[in-house]
């Protein structure tokens, strides 16, 4: 009884709304698990490919997303600046993880970029847009296979996921970008 209110209210995991049948909420359910079914899989295969174990790749996802919270609550040391449009927030979450943020909007659209970096090694990307006049968002998490290859973890609404000409592995180059402004930027404020 229960769970058949709960899922015609279309609260359970956020899918769907208020008017969602359990049958609609049922098969978005299905459609969510299908895709986190692909997803694994596609990880899987990439992670044979390259050597590296599927679950440490998993559960360092799982760590640096609940290290990206608690950097967000402020709970860790922070390094801000800020250039033209853009805000940048290092976080220093532990003694081997750096987390830097960069936030900037360009015209009516939020950009936030987050990158990992575990030790030293780039591990895990997230990236997302929202568009501000319509609240519409789409947003993708990465891991990065020995810094070379970028694998979705997951991607929520439409964007460059749905582009066929879309490369994963953008995210790295973005990252390297990132990393020689990130210098430069302590350079300046060394200075």
């Amino acid at each position: 009884m229960y769970e058949e209110r709960m899922a015609s209210k279309g609260s359970i995991m956020g899918i769907g709304n208020i008017e969602t049948s359990p049958i609609e909420y049922n098969l978005k359910v299905s459609m969510n698990i299908h895709n986190v079914f692909l997803s694994l899989l596609f990880l899987t295969l990439t992670v044979d490919a390259y050597g590296t174990s599927g679950d440490s790749i998993l559960r360092n996802a799982e760590k640096n997303f609940k290290e990206y919270k608690y950097c967000n609550l402020g709970s860790y040391q922070h390094t801000k600046f800020k250039i033209k449009n853009e805000k940048w927030d290092i976080c220093y979450a532990s003694n081997h993880l750096k987390i830097i943020t960069i936030r900037y909007f360009k015209k009516t659209v939020k950009y936030e970029e987050s990158y990992f970096i575990r030790s030293g090694k780039f591990e895990y990307a997230f990236e997302q847009e929202t568009e501000q006049t319509t609240g519409y968002r789409w947003n993708c998490e990465f891991a990065i296979i020995n810094e070379k290859q970028a694998t979705i973890l997951s991607s929520l609404g439409h964007g460059k996921t749905e582009d066929e000409n879309w490369d994963p592995d953008e995210i790295i180059g973005m990252y390297k970008v990132r990393i020689k402004q990130l210098e430069e930027l302590e350079k300046q404020s060394t200075h």
